[in-house]
Formats: C-alpha cells, sequence, structure tokens
C-alpha cells in the first residue's frame, strides 16, 4: 500500500495522514472512531507512507534507510514510533535532508518562515469539499 495527499482535496497535513490509518478517528470531532477493527499498526501506516509510496512513485533511491539510499530524511521533534497516536499528528519537523543535504531546519529563521508558510497552505486546505481550487481568491 501507499500513503500518500490528494492536494487539495486533503489538506497538507502529513502526520494526520499518517495517524488517521492508526486511530482512524477525526480529532476535529467527537464521533467515534470509524471502523477501529480496521486500524493499521503504526509500522505498516509508516511503511505506506515511506517505501510504499515511493515504490508508488517508482523512485528506488528513497522510502528506506539503508546503504545506497539517497539520504532523504526527516528529523522529528519526537520519536514517532514511541507517542501516543493522538500525539503524532502534532510531531514538528526539526530538519529535512535531500540526499543528504539539510534543505530546512526549523531553527533557522527561514525555517520558521517555510513552518508558517506550509501551515497556511494547510488551513487553506481545511474544509474544501473535492475539486475545489486551492487557489480561489488568490
Amino acid at each position: 500500500m501507499a500513503g500518500g495527499w490528494d492536494w487539495p482535496v486533503d489538506p497538507l497535513l502529513p502526520f494526520t495522514q499518517i495517524a488517521t490509518p492508526i486511530d482512524r478517528s477525526n480529532p476535529e470531532t467527537d464521533e467515534p472512531p470509524l471502523n477501529a477493527a480496521e486500524g493499521l499498526t503504526r509500522r505498516q501506516s509508516l511503511i505506506m507512507h515511506t517505501a510504499g509510496a515511493a515504490h508508488q512513485l517508482h523512485d528506488g533511491g528513497s522510502g528506506t534507510v539503508r546503504p545506497g539510499q539517497r539520504a532523504d530524511l526527516m528529523v522529528l521533534d519526537r520519536d514517532i514510533t514511541r507517542v501516543p497516536v493522538k500525539d503524532v499528528r502534532a510531531i514538528g519537523v526539526q530538519y529535512t535532508l535531500i540526499s543528504g543535504r539539510v534543505v530546512h531546519d526549523a531553527r533557522a529563521q527561514t525555517g520558521r518562515a517555510r513552518a508558517e508558510a506550509a501551515q497556511h497552505m494547510s488551513v487553506l486546505g481545511a474544509g474544501r469539499t473535492p475539486g475545489d481550487s486551492c487557489c480561489r481568491g488568490h
């Protein structure tokens, strides 16, 4: 399976996309989880959103951490494999590396500006119905 986002139908909230198949819930509502018995394990969701997505994109150089791969990595502000699932949605990215080179540093001024811009894009995408434009009114 491959996990991913369908922007602009789905807001750009990658950690929500990782958590939702696990807990089958919408944190913005008080509704019970949808078909909770169909939830994936944390490992399955992480593989789906890393190796599975890379496989779908025919990208054999990324998606896993092993010798010979490009070293496209994110350094998170907490251990995604150990925090409660409800906390996965709030994880932050400290660094992003592409081919082993840091392209995002959350501590740098430009990194904070990019993070704010990404948050703004997520807000723009929230609540839209399928087929709506992400650029309406811009």
